[in-house]
């Protein structure tokens, strides 16, 4: 009855790879199996050479063109329909990723990883791995265990670029843990609730960082080598009040801060520090609900971008919106050796500075100067100053009508 039940799922998946084009092609190269599925196909070809052969010779063929498919696989989904997750823990069947070592991209959706064994298999091929309401994960037991294999020989994952563990499946980074992706460019950990995340700081050369939808209150922290490299950083649906910090990513190209807590316009100073930025959503957030929200953000963007290829908030950027770009800035701590324009003036009282900046920017086929906004911060003079100042005006007056 067993060799029959058996013989009857290989039958089975077969025709259903067929139908698909599983003979041959591209289709081949990609499989989307339900747990269930997956777990009773590895059950039925870990049988036993001569188990099989007990079914004829049709089934052994069977067999066999399974495990070729298996075999060339480069992108495998796994996912859960209805309690089959429940239905997996009843039968004890566990599915085994050993039969396709040359996977590159793995996703698994809903999934019981403690029914996944074979992960260490495909360390030297995976490219991207994603999980998704997979219940709670610890990367420690994820990267060095490899789930059920329960590994103990730490190595590290040299061709994984792409990591997602989303909905629910994380609540931190161990940062020991973090240093076995040392080529990671993308981190997707969204919708997980996150209050906090340290342990970014040892990943170098992340281009993609998406940690949308958690309860973040302050930006992370990453390495200098991630500062210069970060393309696209999404932090929509958090709880930003403020983002000090955020001119250090100066090589953005993407920035979501969507349905945060960002109030006064004053606090996107730091995209004045930019200058390639193309997309920036701001959508959600109290300060977007302002008649003159447009205007506001436009005047921190960066005088080098494009007003053509710029996006605001899903919208491009109109031609009477233009003007008003780049005409607010954040100051940065100015370096040791800064020329500027000085005017010393002499009298009897003293000698003063009078210290100037000009900025220009060209627009269209007109050139013309613009005076930029900044706030400038300086300590509190004493009181007799501004005495003294009217005095010495007076007594200039004074000199001059007795001169005509």
């Amino acid at each position: 009855m067993e060799v029959e039940r058996e013989a009857a799922i290989l039958r089975q998946m077969r025709c259903r790879l067929r139908l698909r084009g599983g003979s041959g092609g591209e289709l081949a190269r990609n499989a989307t199996f339900s747990a269930v599925e997956l777990a009773r196909l590895c059950d039925a070809l870990a049988s036993h050479q001569g188990h099989l052969a007990a079914a004829g010779q049709r089934t052994l063929l069977d067999a066999e063109f399974l495990r070729a498919f298996l075999l060339g696989l480069r992108a495998l989904r796994i996912e859960s329909v209805g309690s089959s997750r429940h239905r997996l823990r009843r039968s004890y069947l566990h599915f085994d990723l050993a039969h396709s070592p040359r996977v590159r991209q793995l996703e698994l959706r809903g999934v019981d990883l403690d029914l996944v064994t074979g992960l260490e298999y495909l360390r030297s091929s995976l490219r991207t791995l994603h999980l998704s309401s997979c219940g709670r994960v610890c990367l420690r037991r994820l990267l060095v265990s490899c789930l059920g294999d329960n590994c103990r020989e730490v190595s590290p994952w040299e061709r994984l670029i792409g990591l997602c563990v989303s909905h629910g499946c994380i609540r931190g980074l161990e940062p020991d843990v973090t240093v076995l992706l040392p080529n990671l460019r993308r981190l997707d950990l969204s919708f997980n609730g996150l209050e906090s995340l340290e342990g970014l700081d040892s990943l170098r050369g992340l281009t993609h960082l998406i940690l949308g939808y958690n309860r973040l209150r302050r930006l992370p922290l990453l390495c200098p080598a991630s500062l210069d490299s970060l393309r696209y950083l999404h932090l929509q649906h958090n709880e930003l009040e403020v983002i000090d910090g955020l001119e250090k990513f100066s090589s953005l190209v993407e920035l979501d801060l969507g349905w945060n807590l960002l109030i006064h316009h004053s606090v996107l100073a730091p995209i004045s520090l930019m200058p390639h930025l193309s997309a920036l959503n701001l959508a959600g957030n109290p300060l977007s609900a302002r008649a003159d929200h447009r205007i506001r953000t436009l005047s921190w963007v960066h005088q080098r971008v494009d007003p053509a290829k710029f996006i605001l908030d899903g919208l491009p950027v109109s031609s009477k919106e233009t003007p008003e770009m780049g005409m607010s800035r954040m100051v940065a701590r100015p370096p040791q050796h800064v020329s500027v324009a000085v005017e010393q003036v002499e009298d009897e009282l003293g000698t003063s500075s009078i210290v100037s900046e000009q900025t220009s920017a060209s627009e269209g086929r007109r050139r013309r100067c613009r005076r930029i906004r900044e706030v400038l911060i300086e300590d509190p003079k004493h009181p007799n100053d501004e005495k003294d100042r009217m005095e010495a005006t007076s007594f200039k007056k004074k000199s001059h009508l007795k001169g005509k």
